[in-house]
């Protein structure tokens, strides 16, 4: 776990960890935090029905800041698709939100006793690759050179303010 000053787990969507509940990753429920500096090997089953599945982080916003994606599970070598699951190929897919300020920063209203909204995203993430046009939005000024600045107090930590967008 790479993650300065935060514990996490992976947690499975379609991976049903029967026998094995340490292995779901639901953090303080079924699976303990990975401590941070610290590293955890998960040995997961994967499911007998071939599918897309996705996996993300269980604490905190660690899923927004990047902790997440696809599994693409096949079926086994000497079997087939199920007829309703036949397709020529994949083209997988993932979109998600993209905060433009630290996953810590966009946390920390959220556990005051004047709880402060992180705010929407400003922009979205198709399979980990985002476009955000600097000049064509009110939340960033831009020089020649391409280069963003914020307006103001538009975008701020949530320790200042909500966000306003």
């Amino acid at each position: 776990n790479d993650l300065e000053g935060v514990a996490t787990t992976l947690h499975w969507h379609g991976f049903d960890q029967l026998g094995r509940p340490w292995e779901d990753g639901a953090a303080y429920s079924s699976d303990c935090p990975v401590a941070p500096g610290t590293f955890r090997h998960y040995v997961i089953k994967a499911p007998e029905k071939p599918g897309t599945h996705y996996y993300h982080g269980h604490t905190g916003l660690a899923k927004e800041a990047g902790a997440n994606g696809m599994l693409l599970v096949d079926p086994a070598d000497d079997a087939e698709w199920p007829d309703a699951m036949r397709h020529d190929g994949d083209v997988p897919l993932l979109i998600q939100d993209w905060y433009h300020a630290p996953a810590l920063s966009l946390i920390a209203g959220l556990g005051q006793s004047k709880f402060r909204w992180a705010g929407d995203p400003q922009s979205i993430l198709v399979n980990g690759r985002g476009h955000f046009n600097c000049s064509d939005n009110n939340v960033y000024d831009c020089d020649d050179m391409g280069q963003c600045t914020s307006k103001g107090t538009t975008v701020c930590t949530a320790k200042e303010q909500p966000y306003y967008l």
